[in-house]
């Protein structure tokens, strides 16, 4: 899915291109970038940011490649690439910017387990992105804010943060980071044994995800979903589930792709499932999904309770 904006974005790049324009290439470089990535398109954001001219990149270039780097779990290139970033911005005084990298390296410590660090610079984040009145930014920040509380197991707190998280994600229109954190928010439920409640959650999660394309996010929710339903005695539907997370995974390279394919191979394992079987379920998953994206596998899985649709 394209949507409208890209093809005058693509002219602009090109006209900026030819008129040797390096700031409006650049910029225009970015916008496509965003866009790129929204769907889990990395790699070509990358080749498209690496075309602007190492020595001319400005603070968004080198954010944005940063997070592409973070998103495919490269998380010394995505710090290196932040931190520069950050010189940039603090050097032009870019409050905004400074916030937003902040978040970003504040979201690897995450990744990496250092939770004192990352609430740190969340903190700082938050901080700056409140003084400006920056509300997605700050949605953004109480969302991993909570998520340090989900890892460290006190859902309270979470739950809390979460609720707040999505009250001004829901009021600014922001669909991608409502999914986000609705899929937390059913995480939390999976983690308690509210196994209807986090399945509700986690579909309503993936039907933002796959209506505006962020396919990172999907493979993400297919996989929470396996969790549901092994953890309900429904252990061939969650193969299945898991199979298409990890199809989608490795096809566009994400940074869980890892984490999701031992996950699989471990779960087939403890079913008595076989290589023969493995790949035959795998190419049934692929056939069923581009059917109609995965609808029949949930309602195989869950008796075909699917928030918002019709039976």
């Amino acid at each position: 899915m394209r949507v409208a904006i890209e093809p005058e974005l693509e002219a602009c790049r090109e006209h900026a291109r030819q008129a040797e324009d390096v700031p409006t290439f650049q910029w225009s470089t970015v916008m496509l970038a965003r866009r790129l990535s929204v769907r889990s398109e990395w790699n070509q954001a990358r080749r498209l940011l690496e075309e602007v001219r190492e020595e001319a990149r400005d603070a968004p270039s080198w954010h944005q490649l940063a997070t592409i780097d973070l998103n495919q779990g490269d998380y010394a290139g995505a710090r290196q690439k932040f931190a520069t970033a950050m010189e940039i911005r603090k050097a032009i005084g870019d409050r905004a910017g400074e916030a937003n990298t902040l978040h970003q390296l504040a979201t690897i410590d995450l990744k990496q387990g250092d939770y004192a660090a990352a609430r740190e610079k969340f903190a700082t984040s938050l901080q700056i992105k409140q003084a400006i009145g920056d509300r997605g930014g700050e949605a953004d920040t109480l969302h991993q804010l909570a998520s340090i509380d989900l890892k460290q197991g006190d859902y309270a707190a979470a739950r809390e943060q979460f609720a707040t998280s999505l009250q001004i994600k829901q009021a600014i229109g922001d669909r991608g980071g409502e999914a986000d954190t609705l899929h937390q928010l059913a995480t939390i439920d999976l983690n308690q044994g509210e196994y209807a409640a986090a399945r509700e959650q986690f579909a309503t999660a993936l039907q933002i995800r796959q209506a505006i394309g962020d396919r990172g996010g999907e493979a993400n929710t297919w996989y929470q979903l396996g969790h549901v339903a092994y953890a309900s005695g429904r252990g061939k539907d969650a193969v299945r589930l898991m199979a298409v997370a990890f199809l989608i995974s490795n096809t566009i390279g994400h940074n869980d792709a890892k984490t999701i394919a031992e996950n699989f191979a471990t779960l087939c394992g403890m079913l008595g499932i076989d290589q023969a079987q493995r790949r035959a379920i795998l190419e049934e998953a692929a056939l069923d999904y581009q059917k109609d994206r995965g609808q029949a596998l949930f309602e195989r899985a869950f008796g075909g309770d699917v928030p918002g649709r019709s039976e």
